[in-house]
């Protein structure tokens, strides 16, 4: 171990060695920590369950006929049974094992490398998003996970606790960790770690040589089970991966790699350098060599896992915290850092900001959202390229040259994990739960007025109602309910808006959307209350009447639609965005999910703006003859890159390396009708 220094002012929060006041600041940190997890994990519970993961994971634990292995369901069980059939009591059990995996991260890396190490490493696990959103959901792997850190992290401390009780720690970790998240998780990946370890260390005692011995048979005995598992067709993959999910097309290599760099962010900046450090010097420790045999077992166990299952949660999260935990510890200690470490962790958080700032559903790759697509409306873009942005500063600041600049990692920390726990988390369950589509039901009824459900999760009600909901099994079943004298309400996936509305017009059925919060679901009824107003996005863009566009055309597109006119700005900034307003006549029957382009070109240079028709809420298919329909859609104009001047407008429909024919209309020759001019300046 090293020798930390003992000037407050050479080494930030230096808990071991700080004279008062610091030295009961250090005392009262790990308390502290505590209050942040709990603040983190625990408000908010009771917010509708998301679906259909984490309802499936809350039905089974309450019919007691859930999926193996089975801890996890025994303890959700259980809280169900004792606090009731709420969300809070199914993901309670689930946000106390977060709690005590991070109590329990402090305690090992205050063992094992220091108290200050211990802490950072908590602190950067909890405010992990990764982390965050497992230790707040009913479906997630965090007991496997805490069961992990006790299994790995408990031989961790030989020489720390008598040996007895690094074996029953370590055990139990084991053991835990296959009952509530496989054999593959739970005991191939730790035990492979340590044997890893215990080998690159070498034993140096007679009692060593027996011990590794002892874990590399088991560790192979682990991995023998394993390649038998995967070997036995129609073996249930939930024993060996602790869920049942199966995909039919593995994704890429690099989807661990994804997982680990987003589900940690921005943390995960500081990997690179942390792992070199770690494995820097003629002989490292036991201890850092376990941290890093855990990393890469982890990430051969996460490619295992992802070729059957898809993403899961980065395994070996843990590790990855305690690694960086111990990087900074040193950092701080003016032990590690320097003007090359500096470059490349802010350089990394800017990359990372960066693929948020374009892709914030990639935050999301290991949760389990089956059949679910990150919602549009979720707009928190900047946040991320804020977060990341500032933590790239602080530690080129700090790595490179001041180093009390670190402690603004720790700063930023905290309200970056706020805003996960309790800003993005409830943003998403809107559009991920019926609960608030369920209570604006509450709200509006009258008693007597039924509400039903039409390929909606039907379990999940359960949770979040109370009354019979009455399941409607086909789309004509729904029409009829419908047409009830009285008032009725229906829960419909959103994805159905269009085939509901072509069929409830062509029936001569009425009925309007009171609740369109969510993107997955809405609220429909067959009657409007006094104050309400329709809500149907296809009222916006699908009418009976012709409309009137400011801009005259007339293009045929193979006699099945009229292009009748646009709306096209003269000119537009650099930055800016094209807003354009197509008016159709749909004439004929037109092929399923044909897409719209719209070019603007120059000789040497195109911005694009191909899109899917109404931002997709009715595709071609559900085109009606004689509807008049207007598609709107913004442009983005580049600053860096779009050259000014004068470019023309052309828009026409595609679908892969097919366009529809523009049989009358002005035709460039390539089946693209031009608009006009636009001037970029």
């Amino acid at each position: 171990m090293r020798a930390m220094s003992s000037g407050v002012s050479e080494a930030p929060l230096d808990c071991g060695a700080a004279p008062p006041p610091a030295g009961a600041l250090c005392r009262w940190l790990p308390v502290a920590l505590l209050l942040l997890a709990a603040a983190l994990f625990l408000p908010g519970l009771g917010t509708g369950l998301w679906e259909p993961s984490e309802v499936a994971a809350a039905e089974a634990a309450r019919s007691g006929r859930g999926a193996h292995p089975p801890l996890a369901y025994a303890l959700q069980s259980a809280g169900l049974r004792l606090l009731g059939m709420r969300e809070w009591a199914a993901r309670l059990p689930v946000a106390i094992s977060a709690i005590a995996c991070m109590a329990l991260m402090m305690w090992i890396g205050a063992k094992a490398f220091s108290r200050r190490a211990g802490m950072i490493a908590a602190l950067v696990l909890v405010t992990s998003p990764a982390f965050l959103f497992s230790a707040r959901q009913a479906s997630s792997d965090m007991l496997a996970g805490s069961a992990g850190l006790a299994a790995w992290g408990g031989v961790l401390l030989i020489g720390r606790v008598p040996l007895a009780g690094v074996a029953g720690i370590s055990a139990a970790g084991v053991l835990l960790g296959t009952l509530s998240g496989g054999v593959l998780v739970g005991a191939a990946l730790p035990l492979c770690a340590i044997a890893l370890a215990l080998g690159l260390a070498g034993p140096r005692t007679r009692g060593g040589l027996v011990a590794t011995i002892a874990v590399g048979a088991l560790a192979a005995a682990a991995c023998g089970l394993v390649a038998f598992m995967l070997t036995r067709r129609g073996l249930s993959a939930t024993w060996l991966y602790g869920t049942a999910r199966t995909v039919k097309i593995p994704p890429s290599f690099d989807s661990a790699l994804k997982t680990l760099a987003h589900g940690a962010f921005p943390w995960s900046a500081l990997v690179p350098v942390a792992l070199l450090h770690l494995s820097s010097g003629a002989r490292p420790s036991f201890a850092r060599r376990l941290v890093l045999a855990v990393l890469a077992v982890g990430f051969s166990v996460a490619l295992v896992a992802s070729w059957h299952i898809r993403e899961i949660r980065f395994p070996a999260l843990a590790a990855v915290a305690m690694a960086i935990g111990v990087y900074l510890d040193d950092a701080l200690s003016g032990e590690a850092g320097g003007p090359f470490a500096a470059l490349l962790v802010a350089c990394g958080a800017a990359i990372l900001a960066r693929d948020l700032f374009l892709s914030p559903e990639s935050l999301l790759d290991a949760q389990r959202l089956e059949g679910l697509k990150y919602p549009i409306e979720v707009n928190v873009h900047f946040v991320h390229l804020g977060a990341g942005l500032a933590f790239a500063v602080a530690a080129w600041v700090g790595l490179g040259w001041w180093r009390k600049a670190l402690l603004a990692l720790f700063v930023l920390a905290v309200p970056y994990g706020a805003f996960a726990a309790h800003g993005l988390m409830p943003a998403l369950g809107k559009h991920f739960s019926s609960k608030g589509l369920l209570d604006v039901y509450h709200r509006l009824a009258r008693e007597g007025e039924p509400l039903a459900h039409f390929r909606v999760a039907g379990k999940g009600m359960a949770f979040q109602t109370s009354g019979d909901i009455r399941e409607l099994r086909t789309q004509q079943e729904l029409l009829e309910y419908l047409r009830a004298p009285g008032r009725v309400f229906a829960l419909v996936p959103a994805a159905d808006l269009a085939s509901l509305d072509q069929a409830a017009r062509k029936a001569g059925v009425d009925y309007s959307v009171l609740d369109d919060s969510s993107s997955r679901s809405l609220l429909i009824s067959n009657k409007l209350g006094a104050g309400e107003k329709d809500k149907n996005p296809l009222r916006r863009f699908v009418f009976r009447e012709p409309t009137e566009p400011p801009k005259k055309l007339s293009a045929n597109f193979e006699n099945m639609v009229e292009l009748r006119g646009f709306s096209l700005p003269a000119s537009v900034e650099l930055g800016g965005k094209i807003h354009i307003a197509l008016h159709f006549h749909v004439t004929g029957k037109l092929p399923p999910n044909w897409k719209l382009f719209v070019h603007f070109d120059q000789p040497a240079y195109r911005i694009h703006g191909d899109h899917v028709p109404l931002d997709g809420k009715l595709p071609t298919q559900h085109w009606s003859v004689g509807d008049y329909i207007i598609d709107e859609y913004d442009v983005d104009v580049p600053r860096m890159t779009t050259p000014k001047g004068l470019y023309s407008a052309f828009v026409g429909f595609w679908l892969g390396e097919k366009r529809l024919k523009v049989v009358e209309g002005p035709n460039d020759g390539t089946d693209r009708v031009r608009l006009g001019a636009l001037q970029v300046k």
